[in-house]
């Protein structure tokens, strides 16, 4: 017996085995028992996801161990990797639903775009999308003393903390990768400059500078964007891939000034999906071929 089972080091040991067999199982395997039907009791509430509790952790301990049967056993308020955290958001039975929905919605709208980019090549595909900024940068917190009721900040121009302006990004994955053009929309009273604003006002020829009343895009400079910016360096095919901005699904618009030799199609990015689509999640495999052999991965499409 001690050569050919070197655990079983005495009759004793034998008689404990015994035991432990008639009991059930030893108490380190029965406190496993317990530690994974708690754990997946607490998986399953964090699908929901449900709100738990240090008592919810001890009730499914305890009624586990009514099968188990662990003699002395006490349930503590304490799980492996386990930790009283904040609630960040609060969510509907509703919006678990559109989840699910939305991850279907963007996987289906990556599969677009990955066949347009292998029937059309890299070149032909285009993104864009508007950018805010403020005149001024703060933060938004700084350090004072405790029960401090009124905590100031100084700025250069309260007008500069709510005034904005508006940058028109057009990028694509190709070769030139953005447009050499820069639309740029101000923030002016009355939607236009006046005459010394016009005739101070920095120029470029990469520049080309708008105004509007809330230092956002409107329609009409959406239109005059593609007129003067976009669908001037679009060459023989045009897929322009953009949210679901309104102005961007009027397809009128584009017809209005589009030229006819242009072959041109919009895919829209569906609402609420933006977030969970990545660069490499659409252009992965195209990438994977321009990268250095010590880089690449042996990742399946």
């Amino acid at each position: 017996m001690q050569i050919s089972f070197k655990k079983a080091t005495s009759v004793r040991q034998l008689n404990e085995w015994k035991r432990q067999l008639a009991a059930g199982g030893s108490r380190i395997v029965k406190q496993k028992a317990i530690r994974l039907e708690a754990g997946k009791q607490l998986l399953l509430a964090k699908q929901k996801p449900h709100v738990v509790k240090d008592m919810d952790i001890q009730r499914w301990a305890l009624t586990t161990n009514r099968d188990v049967g662990l003699a002395g056993f006490t349930a503590l308020s304490w799980y492996y990797g386990i930790g009283d955290r904040k609630i960040t958001k609060f969510v509907t039975e509703k919006y678990l639903k559109e989840e699910l929905e939305m991850k279907k919605n963007a996987d289906e709208c990556v599969a677009l775009v990955k066949s347009r980019i292998q029937a059309y090549g890299q070149d032909c595909l285009w993104n864009a999308d508007q950018s805010g900024f403020e005149y001024e940068m703060r933060p938004g917190r700084t350090l004072d003393f405790v029960g401090a009721k009124h905590v100031l900040a100084l700025t250069i121009s309260e007008n500069s903390m709510t005034y904005s302006y508006t940058v028109m990004m057009c990028v694509f994955p190709g070769t030139r990768k953005f447009l050499r053009i820069l639309f740029l929309t101000l923030q002016e009273d009355k939607g236009v400059f006046g005459p010394i604003v016009k005739r101070t006002m920095f120029k470029d020829r990469n520049l080309h500078v708008t105004a509007s009343t809330s230092g956002k895009m409107t329609k009409q400079l959406f239109i005059e964007w593609c007129e003067r910016v976009l669908f001037p360096h679009m060459h023989r095919h045009c897929i322009f891939l953009a949210d679901s901005w309104p102005t961007f699904a009027d397809q009128d618009v584009f017809e209005e000034v589009k030229p006819e030799e242009l072959e041109y199609e919009m895919i829209t990015i569906p609402p609420k999906v933006i977030g969970q689509i990545q660069p490499l999640d659409v252009l992965f495999p195209h990438v994977q071929g321009i990268l250095p052999k010590e880089l690449r991965l042996d990742i399946p499409e």
